[in-house]
């Protein structure tokens, strides 16, 4: 709405003369223009020594801002002095309301009232009404670029040029001129017209042209803006000739993953502020923050028409509870929702529905009570026990779900007449096509498998983006790490570790780690498959396997597969390593002399051990090098007393140190950590090939020189007590 000033001019006439003379008569002036903006604490119901631009026609001299209140001002003529004040223009000159209307009778005080409009007595002349004919749609007022949409709802187009864009937040901006992008200055006067039911949406002018938002048909504002609106809420106003049309969202929802209030806009950061779909065209229809939602999955929809704020996804269900410890199902099931953030539960309901026997018959119905989606636009129902209590970490509505093991379904529902079907998800292999109480499909395309878990739970999730491409197994996939009210995120199956690294050429036992593992995934070490019969889960992400001896050394990869309705690969590249003895081999990669040099026995309590140190000579190498050669590889290892380091894969192997050099042999030097009391050997092994092949040392000398052979008998003696 635009400020109109009634200009007038105040006649000043001479009382001197003849006595009779009729006294001169002082013309009341009347601000008679509307005031958008109260940011005063005072416009009363009359000029009472305070400026403000509430008062009633002037009828006293000195017109300077302040009602007259002069005897002499009672009557309708003065018959005292004349006014030696300035004559009144329409503006009084004290200080003018610069804020928004104020919806009170009268303005008493605080600026601005939390309410739309001003219906005090002029110059704040009576209520602002929105007229219709354009009405604002979706705004995005954080993030990279802030814009707003708006629609036109009449029936002639309109040229958006004629309008002005206002903030509260920035009131000084004052009228913000709607612009084409192509014009942004404003100097050849491009229209821009809206043509009845369309949609278009712009942004703040700003300095460059490339920072216009992609698909923008106007700029609004001079040159060089780039923020109009506060990211805690706001109030809008869009005016031009006979239109006009405010939303006020500083009544707001922002503390992340808070609730949203009846009434409240739900605002999240770089996500737009959407109105609903079907909210209507009246210019009253945005007005309540109900109305409106934060389409955080689906995302902005900026000159195209709005998705409704109630329409609501399954994202997540998990039915069959599995875990090394044990449990059971009840208050370990639960299904979570998605949608906009704000959207309404009005008449939503969850229901569960029989797969077969009898197939479609529905089991039960559960309404859902939140009111409104949540800022993070998650939503979980959770399973409790029968003392009301549920494990589902996030849960935010707890029922009796007991959800049947599969074949079965599930459906999302909204109550309208007819009822309306947003989503359903089949498990197993059901033979129901709909529901035999609303005649609504129980499932989307194919439905997802079903089996029997043992360490894992069945849980299957949608996608971060919550998309729904009507096919149930594309749109879910299996996730053996339940999120409950957290986003789904990616797949992360994957192998951290694999321990240990290397093994001798014999039946090895081979662990691994690592993120999203499943039930019944396989593995293949190198050429070698590993039955599923010959593993087990030390933890739910700890894969423990027994693995065949192989045919030969080698450095080889790892790979896991999850199973099948996963479809997770990870792949190691040549992580493990086949190691064969070099000792009595008489190969070059023997060594010529290794030692276990010191101590030949150790006591020692559960921990770390004393250094234990041992050399080796290799002609050509450690006599003609000084410190540690790199062709030379060393580890320290111990195992069960009495066991054959050079075939048995119950040793355990670290990197020794270069300790010195010794005449021509280099000592080398490290610890081993042994947690479990017992009696243990230990030694070091030598490699000259990269860790293929190891010469083992003993205590009185082993390698290829003549009379040295490695006797597995003599080497150090670990006791570890508690």
């Amino acid at each position: 709405m635009r400020l109109l000033l009634s200009i007038a001019v105040v006649s000043l006439v001479c009382a001197c003369g003849d006595a009779d003379r009729t006294p001169p008569v002082e013309r009341p002036v009347r601000d008679a223009g509307f005031v958008r903006f109260d940011a005063r604490p005072s416009d009363a119901s009359s000029d009472a020594g305070t400026p403000s631009d509430a008062t009633s026609p002037d009828t006293g001299p000195s017109d300077r801002g302040f009602q007259d209140v002069a005897d002499l001002d009672a009557v309708s003529s003065d018959l005292g002095p004349v006014d030696l004040g300035q004559p009144d223009l329409g503006i009084d000159d004290g200080s003018v309301d610069s804020g928004f209307p104020d919806a009170d009778s009268v303005d008493v005080g605080t600026h601005p009232d939390a309410t739309p409009e001003d219906v005090g007595p002029p110059p704040d002349a009576g209520v602002v009404t929105q007229q219709g004919g354009l009405v604002i749609t979706e705004l995005m007022v954080s993030g990279a670029s802030e814009w707003i949409e708006v629609e036109n709802v009449g029936t002639t187009s309109i040229d958006l040029t004629d309008l002005v864009v206002r903030t509260f937040s920035r009131s000084a901006l004052g009228d913000m001129t709607i612009r084409a992008v192509t014009d942004p200055s404003g100097t050849a006067g491009t229209a821009v017209p809206l043509a009845p039911s369309a949609r278009a949406f712009g942004s703040p002018n700003p300095a460059s042209a490339a920072s216009i938002p992609a698909g923008a048909t106007f700029v609004f504002g001079a040159p060089g803006l780039s923020s109009v609106f506060a990211d805690g809420g706001d109030l809008v106003e869009l005016s031009g000739p006979g239109l006009f049309d405010r939303v006020d969202f500083r009544a707001a929802a922002t503390v992340p993953g808070s609730a949203v209030g009846v009434g409240e806009f739900p605002l999240v950061s770089s996500v737009s502020l959407t109105l609903s779909a079907g909210a209507g065209t009246s210019p009253t229809a945005n007005d309540s923050g109900d109305a409106w939602c934060a389409p955080i999955f689906t995302g902005a929809t900026p000159g195209t028409v709005n998705l409704r704020c109630d329409t609501f996804v399954i994202s997540e269900f998990s039915y069959d509870y599995a875990s090394l410890s044990g449990g059971v199902d009840d208050a370990n099931e639960f299904v979570e929702l998605a949608g906009p953030a704000g959207g309404s539960f009005t008449n939503l309901t969850l229901v569960t529905v029989e797969g077969t026997s009898p197939a479609g018959a529905v089991d039960r119905s559960v309404a859902i009570s939140g009111g409104r989606m949540p800022l993070d636009g998650l939503w979980v129902v959770a399973d409790r026990d029968s003392s009301g209590m549920t494990q589902i970490a996030n849960s935010d509505q707890l029922e009796n779900l007991d959800l049947e093991n599969g074949p079965d379904a599930l459906q999302l529902v909204r109550s309208d007449v007819p009822p309306v079907l947003l989503d359903a998800v089949g498990y197993g292999a059901i033979t129901a096509t709909n529901d035999t109480t609303r005649g609504l499909a129980c499932s989307e395309g194919t439905p997802v498998s079903d089996w029997n878990p043992f360490v894992h739970a069945l849980d299957f999730a949608r996608s971060d983006a919550e998309s729904d491409t009507q096919n149930n197994l594309a749109d879910f996939r299996y996730d053996p790490s339940p999120t409950p009210g957290a986003r789904n995120g990616v797949d992360q199956f994957s192998v951290i570790d694999v321990s240990p690294r290397s093994g001798v050429v014999a039946t090895a036992t081979i662990t691994l780690t690592g993120r999203d593992f499943t039930d019944g995934m396989s593995l293949r070490v190198g050429a070698q498959d590993v039955p599923f019969s010959a593993c087990d889960y030390p933890g739910p992400d700890v894969y423990r396997c027994l693995v065949p001896a192989p045919v030969a050394a080698g450095r080889v990869d790892v790979t896991l597969t999850a199973r099948a309705e996963h479809g997770g690969v990870a792949v190691m590249t040549q992580v493990f390593t086949w190691t064969t003895s070099a000792n009595e081999s008489g190969l070059a990669s023997e060594a010529d002399y290794v030692n276990l040099q010191y101590p030949p026995s150790i006591s020692m309590a559960a921990g770390t051990s004393p250094m234990i140190f041992a050399r080796i000579y290799e002609q050509g190498v450690t006599d003609v090098t000084s410190g540690p050669s790199a062709s030379i590889l060393v580890e320290l290892g111990f195992g069960p007393a009495g066991t054959d380091p050079r075939s048995s894969n119950d040793w355990s192997f670290v990197p020794a140190a270069f300790n010195v050099e010794y005449g021509n042999d280099d000592e080398y030097m490290g610890t081993v950590t042994v947690t479990t009391p017992g009696t243990y050997s230990y030694t070091h092994r030598f490699s000259l090939d990269g860790g293929l092949s190891f010469t083992y040392a003993d205590l009185d000398g082993a390698g290829q020189n003549g009379g040295l052979d490695f006797d597995p008998t003599r080497l150090g003696a670990l006791t570890v007590t508690p």
